[in-house]
């Protein structure tokens, strides 16, 4: 092999800079997921509802459910673009070309696209007890 030979191949290609990407949709839903459930339950019992906050039920003047609502919109924004990009990044390759190194990348970018999936609805969900429930009384 010579040195250029072995220079191309320790030289990080496209493939190797993107392969981050595949963890996006892997990761994002559950954190955003994790962001949300925390979040709300820090929002609405300390935050608004704590004996200091002035009006009760409200941060930064808006109310809790409203902040709410807006936090968990950003959330579910977000995952849902991890899930496209898991869905490029999927249909990105063409199937004929399944070689030793693309199988674990091609389970990722599947497995990206259903845990996206699967989080957009359970975020999506909390906008239910949202409209339902009224903040501190």
């Amino acid at each position: 092999m010579t040195d250029v030979e072995a220079t191309e191949r320790r030289r990080p290609g496209p493939r190797t800079r993107r392969s981050g990407l595949v963890w996006v949709g892997v990761l994002i839903g559950p954190a955003a997921w994790l962001i949300q459930l925390l979040g709300n339950w820090v929002m609405g019992e300390v935050v608004s509802c704590a004996p200091a906050a002035r009006p009760l039920g409200s941060i930064l003047g808006l109310r809790v459910n409203a902040v709410a609502a807006i936090v968990n919109g950003a959330l579910l924004a977000l995952t849902v673009a991890s899930g496209i990009v898991s869905i490029h990044r999927l249909r990105e390759h063409p199937r004929i070309s399944r070689s030793a190194e693309r199988e674990p990348r091609a389970w990722l970018e599947l497995a990206g696209v259903m845990t996206s999936s699967l989080f957009a609805v359970l975020i999506a969900t909390s906008f239910l007890p949202i409209a339902l429930i009224e903040g501190c009384r």
